[in-house]
């Protein structure tokens, strides 16, 4: 079988469930898992032999018919240009991710040593980029061992092993280190979207790190925005990621525990996607 003839056979197979374009998008993923070879291979070697067997050509083709998301296949992904590790106990990192971490590596870059820290880091993506790219003094926290064994291995794997990674339930903690920066991309979507969601997410990533009650679905900000209140010296900053149907109920939050100069952005699509609050104190 030649790399044109596997993708071929890839894109098809997926194409009645995923739709075409996101079947081709799997299929370069693939490509690039099995047999190192990118979209660039396509045009300009399209003849190549495929050095995988068929065996596991099968394996992995009947692992995404079945709905697994192809980056738990793969067993990794990609997030602000670096490889990390993924497993079903941490999300697969999204790109409205990428841009939170990409505001506060902007807004940060230049200002000296800091000390950050991630709440809910699950495989350790934002923890990583901020230690990475800020040389950050970074305190990562999470309530499951098992996602902190992922984002332990990326730490590692990426140069970044200073990272302080602790296993705490934030809805439990009194209080926080002194920090500069405070990011969290906390559960957020509501039971009741659970219908909206694609069967891949719903029946692969971990619903602990996803979901939460439609209740109190706002009981991570409260508890955070008051223990970033605390923690956060003057003129640090609380950077949250946010359910697009409460903006201004977090920014409200955050208001309500002390912080100010809160704002609500938007993310790629148009919606309201982040919260970030100033702490009091010198502006930043």
């Amino acid at each position: 079988m030649t790399i044109k003839e596997l993708y071929r056979l890839i894109s098809g197979t997926l194409s009645p469930s995923l739709g075409v374009h996101e079947a081709m998008a799997v299929a370069s993923v693939v490509l690039e898992y099995l047999e190192e070879a990118d979209r660039t291979i396509l045009v300009t070697d399209p003849g190549r032999e495929c050095r995988t067997s068929c065996d596991r050509i099968e394996s992995v083709l009947s692992r995404l018919s079945s709905g697994e998301p192809v980056r738990y296949v793969t067993g990794y992904t990609y997030f602000m240009n670096r490889r990390f590790y993924v497993t079903p106990d941490v999300l697969i990192p999204r790109p409205e991710t990428e841009e939170l971490v990409d505001t506060v590596i902007r807004q940060w870059r230049g200002k000296g040593k800091v000390r950050a820290i991630d709440i809910a880091t699950g495989s350790g993506v934002i923890a990583v980029s901020m230690a990475a790219e800020l040389q950050a003094d970074v305190t990562a926290i999470d309530i499951s061992d098992k996602a902190l064994e992922v984002a332990e291995r990326n730490a590692s794997a990426l140069g970044c092993g200073s990272i302080d990674f602790r296993r705490l339930d934030i809805l439990a903690c009194r209080e926080l280190p002194p920090a500069d920066i405070i990011v969290s991309n906390p559960p957020y979507v509501r039971e009741s979207e659970k219908i909206r969601m694609s069967d891949g997410v719903l029946s692969h990533e971990p619903h602990i790190a996803l979901f939460v009650s439609d209740n109190d679905p706002l009981v991570f900000y409260r508890k955070i925005a008051s223990l970033a209140a605390e923690s956060l010296v003057p003129g640090g900053m609380l950077y949250f990621e946010i359910n697009e149907a409460f903006g201004e109920e977090v920014a409200e939050l955050c208001r309500v525990a002390g912080l100010r100069d809160v704002t609500v952005s938007k993310d790629m699509f148009g919606r309201d996607r982040f919260v970030s609050a100033l702490a009091q104190g010198n502006a930043f």
